[in-house]
C-alpha cells in the first residue's frame, strides 16, 4: 500500500496539491504585489511626512509671522484709533471755532450793516446840508445871505473866493490863499486863514486861529491859541485864552489880551496895551506904544521902543532900546545903549550895560530909592 493509496486517488491528491500550490503561488504573487504597493505607499508616506514636516515648519513660521502681523495690526489699530480720535477732536474743535468764527462773522456783518445804515443816514444828512450850503452859497454870491451856516460840518473856502456874508459852524473853518470874507467867522473848533486872506468882520473860535502871511482880520479876534504869520494885520483887538505866537512885521491896532505866553518876532507894532498871563517876548526893531503888562517875564528885543513895562517876573531890555519906565517884581537887565526916561522900580537885582542912559528915579521895592 502506497503513501497516497491507489493511483487514482494519488492523482486526485496530486491535483489537489497542485491546485493548492497554484493558489499559494497566486497568493504569494498577490502578496508580493501588495508588498510592492505597500513599499510604494511607504515611500509616498515618507515623502508626505517630509512635506508635512516642511509644511509644519512653514506653518509655524507663518503662524509666528501671523502673530507678529496680528500684533502690528493691533498696534496700527490702536494708533489708528488714536489718530481717528485726534482727528475727531480736531474736527470738533474746528467746528467749534468755525461756529465761533461764523458767529463773529455774523456779528461783524451785522455791525457792518448797521455801520452802512449809519453812513447812509449820515450821507443823507450831509447831502441835505450840502444842498443847503449850496443854496446859501448861491444866495451869498447874490449878496442875500449874511451868514453861511454849515451846522456841524467843516467849512472849506477855495483860493481867491469872495464870500459876501459870514461863516458859521460848530466845527472848523479852512480858507485858502487870497480869499475875502466880508462877514464874521464863528467856529466851534479851529480857523485857518491862508496867505493874504482878509476877513472884514471878526473871528471867534474855541480852538486855534492860524493866520497865513499878510492875512488880515479887521475886527476883533477871540480864540484859544493864535499863530500869526509874517506881515499879518489885526487892526482892532485880539483876546485869547491861550498863547499867542507870531512871526515878523505883525501889526496889532487894538487891545491885546493873552491868557498865556506871547512871542512875537521882529518889527512888530502894537499900538495899544498888551496884557499877558504868561511870559512876553518881542523881537528887535519893534514898538509897543502903550503899556506892556505881564504876570511872568518880559524880554524886549534890541532897537525897540516901549512905554511902560510892568512884570511880576524879570525884565530884560535889549541893546539901544527906548523905554519910559520899568516896574519889576524880579530882576532887571539893561543891555548896552538902552535909554530909560522915567525911572525903574524892581525887587531883585539890576544889571546895567555900557552906554545906558537912566533918567528918573531908580527904586528898589524893598529898600527904597537908590538914585
Amino acid at each position: 500500500m502506497g503513501l497516497f493509496g491507489g493511483g487514482k486517488e494519488k492523482d486526485e491528491k496530486i491535483n489537489v496539491l497542485t491546485q493548492n500550490l497554484d493558489e499559494i503561488e497566486k497568493e504569494n504573487r498577490a502578496l508580493k504585489m501588495q508588498l510592492k504597493v505597500y513599499e510604494e505607499e511607504y515611500e509616498n508616506i515618507e515623502i508626505i511626512k517630509e512635506k508635512f514636516e516642511k509644511i509644519s515648519r512653514e506653518n509655524q513660521d507663518f503662524m509666528t509671522k501671523l502673530k507678529e502681523a496680528e500684533d502690528k495690526y493691533k498696534e496700527v489699530e490702536e494708533r489708528t484709533h488714536d489718530v481717528i480720535k485726534e482727528i475727531s477732536d480736531e474736527r470738533d474743535k474746528y467746528k467749534s471755532e468755525l461756529n465761533n468764527e461764523r458767529s463773529k462773522e455774523i456779528i461783524e456783518i451785522r455791525q457792518k450793516e448797521e455801520l452802512i445804515e449809519d453812513v447812509q443816514r449820515e450821507l443823507e444828512r450831509v447831502k441835505a446840508i450840502n444842498e443847503e450850503l449850496n443854496r446859501q452859497m448861491e444866495e451869498t454870491e447874490r449878496g442875500k445871505v449874511i451868514v453861511l451856516d454849515a451846522f456841524e460840518k467843516d467849512i472849506e473856502i477855495s483860493e481867491g473866493v469872495i464870500v459876501k456874508g459870514g461863516l458859521k459852524t460848530k466845527e472848523s473853518v479852512k480858507i485858502e490863499n487870497d480869499a475875502l470874507i466880508k462877514g464874521d467867522i464863528l467856529a466851534g473848533k479851529n480857523v485857518t486863514l491862508g496867505d493874504r486872506t482878509t476877513v472884514q468882520g471878526a473871528v471867534k473860535c474855541d480852538g486855534t486861529l492860524i493866520m497865513g502871511e499878510e492875512a488880515e482880520v479887521r475886527e476883533e479876534i477871540f480864540a484859544g491859541n493864535v499863530f500869526i504869520s509874517n506881515g499879518s494885520v489885526i487892526p482892532v483887538s485880539i483876546k485869547t485864552t491861550g498863547d499867542v505866537k507870531g512871526g515878523e512885521r505883525i501889526r496889532i491896532g487894538g487891545e491885546f489880551i493873552s491868557g498865556g505866553d506871547v512871542f512875537l518876532g521882529g518889527e512888530t507894532v502894537i499900538k495899544t496895551k498888551l496884557e499877558a498871563i504868561g511870559n512876553v517876548t518881542i523881537g528887535e526893531n519893534s514898538k509897543v506904544m502903550k503899556d506892556l503888562i505881564s504876570s511872568g517875564d518880559v524880554i524886549l528885543g534890541a532897537n525897540s521902543d516901549a512905554k511902560i513895562i510892568k512884570a511880576k517876573g524879570n525884565v530884560t531890555i535889549g541893546h539901544n532900546c527906548n523905554v519910559n519906565k520899568v516896574f519889576s517884581d524880579g530882576s532887571v537887565t539893561l543891555m548896552d545903549g538902552t535909554h530909560i526916561s522915567e525911572g525903574i522900580e524892581y525887587r531883585g537885582s539890576i544889571k546895567i550895560g555900557g552906554g545906558v542912559t537912566l533918567e528918573g528915579t531908580i527904586r528898589t521895592k524893598d529898600r527904597g530909592e537908590i538914585l
